[in-house]
């Protein structure tokens, strides 16, 4: 718990002062690749879908959440965001969001099959008990689930978990592996039509502004290459549901979800 608070901490004294909180995290870098890399994907395994009510869990400030909506993506038709800390809360709605604050492994206020899209970035690995989370994911969802994550087999990424600015964040990211289990092993693990994950972002925070393009070209061909990919910072985490499954409620009655 008191892990916990020091974390809300960290982030509301972040959003409270820093309208741009993946410059101040990683530097300029993140800004000019690392976000815009992000909405990429997302868009790209989106853009196609109809029109979806969609959640966003551990929105932070809203910076990405407002790079999406500056798109007007036609697959979105209504969207909900959640964050823990206060201040972002605050910013979000500032932002004009629907914004709740919300612990992204405690989904009660939403009912079942809420929303056709639920997804996150950079949240679950900030998480006490992650695979909770992801069994809360798939609770609310009707869908679609899209997560980005830290990869937690990387060998930079976990020496950066051990420095005091990654521990203050809570920062503590976990295997391709671990992920995947965290969505199959669980009261919702059966929902599951299939789930993929796959490594990406070969990227050093603060890198110098000169050497941006030999960073971004060296991270586009690591990505390619068999086993080296996989030591890439983050990993792309899609999941789809079936269409109905059975699951033992609380009094072991079941139901359909």
């Amino acid at each position: 718990m008191e892990k916990k608070q020091d974390m809300i901490r960290c982030y509301d004294s972040i959003y409270s002062t820093e309208s741009n909180f993946k410059e101040a995290w990683d530097g300029r870098i993140a800004v000019v690749y690392k976000v815009p890399k992000y909405l990429r994907i997302f868009f790209r395994r989106f853009k196609a879908k109809p029109a979806m009510d969609v959640l966003e869990l551990g929105a932070g400030n809203g910076e990405v959440s407002e790079l999406i909506r500056k798109q007007n993506p036609l697959f979105i038709r209504s969207y909900v965001a959640t964050e823990l800390s206060k201040e972002g809360v605050k910013k979000l709605r500032q932002k004009g969001f629907k914004a709740f604050e919300v612990d992204a492994q405690d989904l009660s206020r939403f009912k079942d099959n809420s929303f056709d899209l639920v997804f996150c970035i950079d949240t679950m690995h900030h998480v006490s008990d992650p695979s909770k989370m992801a069994q809360e994911m798939l609770r609310v969802s009707r869908r679609y689930v899209f997560l980005i994550e830290a990869n937690g087999a990387c060998v930079l990424r976990k020496i950066l978990e051990h420095t005091k600015k990654y521990r203050m964040a809570g920062e503590n990211s976990y295997t391709p592996k671990k992920y995947i289990s965290f969505f199959r092993k669980g009261p919702y693990g059966r929902s599951l039509r299939f789930i993929t994950i796959k490594p990406f972002l070969f990227m050093v925070p603060f890198t110098p502004p000169a050497l941006f393009r030999p960073m971004i070209l060296m991270s586009e061909l690591l990505e390619k290459l068999p086993l080296i990919k996989w030591q890439g910072s983050g990993v792309v985490i899609y999941a789809e549901k079936k269409d109905t499954f059975q699951s033992s409620s609380a009094n072991g009655t079941k139901r359909i979800i």
